[in-house]
């Protein structure tokens, strides 16, 4: 699991680093903070930081020998072509 979390949380949130999915991975999480509050992710100029932190993440996964490591649709799009 590749989890992107806000820098920022409010007061009221939930400490736990993993945001609650540490429960549902058989194996690590990979965590990357984001600036700013959640709602605020996916608006500029904090989106931009989130599209390179992804980008480097599908660059990862994508390596040669990369185990354990799969992008939804990839293999599908593989075949479709």
């Amino acid at each position: 699991i590749t989890l992107f979390r806000a820098s920022r949380q409010p007061p009221w949130f939930d400490p736990d680093p993993l945001l609650g999915w540490g429960r549902f991975a058989a194996g690590e999480i990979e965590t990357h903070d984001v600036p700013g509050y959640h709602g605020a992710l996916t608006h500029e100029p904090r989106v931009a930081v989130l599209a390179g932190i992804l980008e480097e993440c599908l660059a990862k996964a994508r390596e040669p020998g990369n185990r354990g490591a799969s992008i939804p649709g990839e293999a599908a799009a593989g075949r479709a072509r």
